[in-house]
């Protein structure tokens, strides 16, 4: 297998990954959020300023210090998934799945057949690892649906149970839209509706024996999700982070 610290971890009995999105188009700023400890970095091609070309260079800057990098996608559409997977992603997050058809789509595309339908593209990948590719990356992958739309929530018992899905993760700004609760900004503690049902969720992915993952606003969110019995969490944004940094070093230095 190829090695995959955030599979491995979530794998785990009382594994929890930790990781955050890279949003920015900077291979600088990628190579400085590689080398600060997280488990998996994952790049922003949906809501990120990232497009195909830079999301190539962004994964050369990941995994020099053992982090896990995966791609989150436009759209789930299957070439949008295998292109990230020849750049070289260990994982893909797919948006926005409202069925166990779109889940299926995604769990095909990244896998070879017999196992799936994806297609062999020679561009950083495979010549990256060799002729064990092929061979290895089908058990090394993760395929990861988004749970953040109302048709998700009710069809997740039939997401939960598409063959070669590998996890799930929520994504709780859209979640609270979808649920009518209007801007919630992913916050839980202060909204019981949306804590009820991201508690639900990864109850119902413990059932199916599916790690789930969340979106988290800040540390203590991480670790209040961990209790739940989520496995994995982004927590913020190379963007975000830098910016909640800057305006804290700029109160902090005219303090008094």
């Amino acid at each position: 297998m190829i090695e995959n610290r955030l599979r491995r971890i979530i794998q785990e009995a009382d594994g929890f990954a930790v990781g955050t999105f890279l949003m920015s188009d900077s291979a600088t700023s990628a190579a400085l959020m590689d080398a600060a400890g997280y488990d998996f970095l994952a790049i922003d091609r949906q809501h990120g300023v990232i497009d195909d070309a830079t999301c190539l260079r962004l994964l050369a800057e990941c995994g020099r210090h053992g982090t896990t990098p995966i791609v989150r996608i436009p759209a789930n559409r299957p070439e949008d998934a295998m292109r990230a997977l020849d750049h070289g992603a260990l994982g893909v997050i797919a948006p926005l799945i409202d069925d166990d058809v779109g889940a299926a789509a995604l769990a095909a595309a990244c896998r070879f057949p017999p196992r799936g339908g994806r297609s062999f593209g020679p561009v950083r990948a495979a010549p990256i690892h060799g002729r064990s590719y092929l061979q290895a990356i089908d058990d090394s992958v993760l395929a990861i649906a988004m749970i953040e739309t109302r048709a998700g929530l009710d069809a997740l018992d039939r997401i939960l149970a598409v063959p070669g899905l590998d996890a799930i993760f929520v994504g709780p700004n859209d979640l609270g839209l979808a649920l009518g609760l209007g801007f919630t900004g992913g916050r839980t503690d202060t909204q019981p509706a949306l804590a009820e049902a991201v508690t639900a969720i990864v109850t119902r992915a413990r059932g199916a024996g599916i790690p789930a993952g969340i979106h988290c606003t800040d540390p203590a969110m991480a670790r209040a999700m961990r209790g739940l019995g989520y496995r994995f969490a982004t927590v913020g944004s190379d963007l975000g982070l830098m910016a909640q940094a800057a305006a804290a070093s700029a109160d902090q230095s005219r303090a008094s």
